[in-house]
């Protein structure tokens, strides 16, 4: 199994989607665009031109006013993709996608692929999460209520029926935003088998990431850090950051000044 077909959803919003700008930019830096295609999943056109190997796919008129579930269960019910990658448009790459952790996910595609597991997460294991070895380099997590894993919107390949299984479940449950998908589903076990590599170190981290914005806000405390270290945080992974990645973020910070979100 390779990565070559593999599709890359990055769901965004109306009032979010000038940021795809900063993370195309650095997904096409880290991870190989000839083999990974990246389709951004929103309503309004971004402000933006597209590279090679990125799209847009419009759901339709947002409409604040329905589940955050809703778009995307008519949206991912009819895409052909069984096995995908999916994050969000602040999920901005900072470290290339390693020759080993491709490997890594090469391997965990092909148990997707042979519906042997439902989900890979790809970020280092800092909550302990992993219960047994499964297969490989791979671990199984425990799927308990509580384990943020399984229903983490973090960077992760999922399979396409499993999703579509929790964000109908979490719509019934009167989940109206993102949070509210992982915040409702992790309070009980969402019967699904969620794979992650144990450990903490650079080396288990899949897909390196610090989020642009947090809790509505742009993160400008990654640079503070980074301007005493070059850290952007504790993590392994967080360490030694190059100065043109923190020039993306810098440039996205003043675009999110200037757009007055």
């Amino acid at each position: 199994m390779t990565l070559q077909g593999l599709k890359n959803y990055v769901i965004t919003s109306n009032r979010y989607n000038f940021l795809l700008e900063g993370y195309m930019s650095l997904f096409s830096k880290f991870w190989p665009t000839e083999e990974v295609e990246t389709v951004m999943v929103g309503f309004k056109s971004p402000p933006l031109t597209l590279l090679p190997n990125f799209t847009f796919s419009s759901m339709g008129e947002q409409d604040d006013g329905v589940s955050w579930c809703d778009p995307l269960i008519k949206f991912f019910e009819e895409v052909s993709d069984n096995v995908f990658l999916m994050c969000f448009e602040d999920h901005y790459p900072v470290k290339p996608l390693a020759p080993e952790a491709k490997l890594r996910l090469e391997e965990g595609l092909e148990f997707l692929h042979n519906n042997e597991a439902d989900k890979l997460y790809l970020m280092p294991d800092y909550f302990g999460k992993a219960k047994e070895h499964f297969k490989g380099n791979w671990h199984m997590s425990f799927d308990r209520g509580g384990e943020l894993v399984t229903t983490s919107l973090l960077p992760s390949v999922w399979r396409r029926k499993h999703l579509l299984k929790l964000l109908s479940k979490a719509k019934s449950l009167g989940a109206k935003t993102p949070h509210d998908f992982e915040l409702i589903l992790n309070r009980s076990s969402t019967e699904g088998r969620v794979l992650l590599t144990p450990g903490t170190t650079e080396e288990a981290c899949i897909y390196a990431n610090l989020d642009a914005v947090r809790s509505g806000t742009y993160n400008s405390g990654i640079f503070d850090r980074w301007n005493q270290n070059r850290s952007t945080g504790p993590q392994e992974w967080m360490q030694d950051v190059d100065e043109e990645v923190m020039g993306v973020f810098k440039n996205m910070k003043k675009k999110w000044s200037n757009t007055n979100v």
